[in-house]
C-alpha cells in the first residue's frame, strides 16, 4: 500500500498565519494609533512645530541671555522702532526693546497658560464626569445641575469681570479659565463612562470583588485617555486664543510682562510705522494654534476605534 505524499509547506503556512494573527492581536490600541498617526504627515509636521515652540518657550531665559544677549525689559529709547536687521532679528518696539526676546518670553506666558488651563479643566471635568457616569443616580443629577447652571452663566462676561477685579497673574488667569471651562469635558467624559461601565471587563472586575476606586482607576479611566488627549489639545488652543484676546483688550496679562496678546495690543497704534510689531506676535499666535489644531485632529483620527480597519 503506497503511503500518501507529505504535503510540504502547509504546516509552515498555518504556523506563519497563526504567528501573524498572534502578532496582530498583540498590538495594543496605542501601538495601532501611533502607526496610524505616523502616516499622517501633516499631523507629524504640526507635532514637530508645536514641540519646537514649547522647547523654545522652556529655553527662553537661556536663549535670551546666552544666544540673544538681550533682556525683554531693557529699554533703549535711542533705538526704538528699528526694523528687523542683523542686530535685532525682529526689530525693536516703541521702547527700544528687542522684539524677538519679548516674543520668546511671551511664548512662555501664552503657552504656559494654555497647558495650565488644560490641566485644571481636565482635572475638574474628568473627575466630575467620571463620578457622574460611573455612579449615576443622585450624584449624576447633582453634577448635571451644576453643569447646566455653569453653562447658563455668560462666561465671557464673568471672565472679564474677574479679570478686571483681580488683575490676575498668568497662574491666576489660568485658574479663571480652567474653573469656568470644564463643563464640556465633564459632559463628554460622563457619556463615555456610561458606556464603559457596562462592558464585560468591568462586570468581571466587579464580580471578582474590585472596589469602585480600583474599577474607575484601572479599568474605566484608561479607556477615556484617548478622549482626554483630544480634549486637552483643543483646551490648549482655546486657552491660548482666550489669553491673547483678553490681553489684547488690556484685561489679561499686564505689561511689563510680555505675552503675545498684550504685545499685539501695545503695537496696534504703530502698525503703519512698525509693521513688525504686529506681524511677530500675530504670526506666532496663528502658527501655534494651527499646529495644536492639526495635531489634535490627527490624534482624534488615529485614536478613533472606527478607523481600526483602515
Amino acid at each position: 500500500m503506497q503511503a500518501e505524499p507529505v504535503q510540504k509547506g502547509k504546516p509552515s503556512t498555518r504556523r506563519d498565519g497563526a504567528e501573524s494573527l498572534r502578532l496582530t492581536k498583540s498590538r495594543s490600541h496605542w501601538t495601532i494609533a501611533w502607526a496610524r498617526l505616523r502616516r499622517d504627515r501633516l499631523s507629524l509636521i504640526a507635532m514637530a512645530g508645536f514641540g519646537l515652540i514649547c522647547l523654545v518657550a522652556l529655553a527662553g531665559p537661556w536663549l535670551a541671555e546666552v544666544v540673544l544677549h538681550a533682556d525683554p525689559a531693557r529699554q533703549n529709547m535711542l533705538r526704538n522702532f528699528e526694523p528687523p536687521g542683523a542686530q535685532n532679528l525682529l526689530g525693536t518696539d516703541d521702547f527700544g526693546r528687542d522684539v524677538l526676546t519679548r516674543l520668546i518670553w511671551g511664548a512662555r506666558v501664552s503657552v504656559g497658560v494654555g497647558f495650565a488651563v488644560a490641566a485644571i479643566s481636565l482635572t475638574i471635568g474628568v473627575v466630575l464626569g467620571l463620578l457622574a457616569g460611573f455612579y449615576g443616580g443622585v450624584l449624576d443629577d447633582l453634577i448635571n445641575a451644576i453643569i447646566q447652571t455653569m453653562l447658563n452663566i455668560p462666561l465671557l462676561f464673568l471672565v472679564i469681570l474677574l479679570s478686571v477685579v483681580f488683575r490676575p497673574s498668568p497662574i491666576g488667569l489660568a485658574i479663571i479659565f480652567g474653573v469656568t471651562g470644564w463643563m464640556g469635558t465633564a459632559r463628554q467624559v460622563r457619556g463615555v463612562t456610561f458606556s464603559v461601565r457596562e462592558r464585560e471587563f468591568v462586570m468581571a472586575a466587579r464580580a471578582l470583588g474590585a472596589t469602585d476606586r480600583r474599577i474607575m482607576g484601572v479599568h474605566v479611566l484608561p479607556n477615556l485617555m484617548s478622549l482626554v488627549l483630544v480634549i486637552a489639545g483643543f483646551d490648549i488652543a482655546a486657552a491660548i486664543l482666550a489669553e491673547s484676546g483678553l490681553s489684547f483688550l488690556g484685561l489679561g496679562i499686564q505689561p511689563p510682562l510680555p505675552s503675545w496678546g498684550n504685545m499685539l495690543s501695545n503695537s496696534l497704534e504703530y502698525i503703519r510705522r512698525a509693521w513688525w510689531l504686529v506681524a511677530a506676535p500675530g504670526t506666532m499666535i496663528f502658527l501655534t494654534v494651527l499646529c495644536v489644531f492639526l495635531l489634535t485632529d490627527g490624534l482624534r483620527d488615529a485614536l478613533d476605534p472606527s478607523l481600526s480597519n483602515r
